[in-house]
């Protein structure tokens, strides 16, 4: 799973993230990820290893 977020930066322009079959959020991959509000999307971005800067492309 490590690099399914780096991918999903380098293919996709939008995504959603979904949390117990609901969806929770959704827009630019960017602005999904750059600052999370929600724990389930925090703790996506962990379980690949990555912070959410690096899926957002910063730094």
């Amino acid at each position: 799973m490590e690099w399914t977020l780096a991918v999903l930066r380098q293919v996709c322009d939008q995504t959603f993230v979904m949390c117990k079959g609901e969806t929770v959020k959704q827009g630019l991959v960017e602005q999904v990820f750059a600052n999370p509000p929600r724990p389930c999307t925090r703790e996506l971005a962990a379980a690949a290893g990555e912070t959410t800067a690096d899926v957002a492309g910063v730094g």
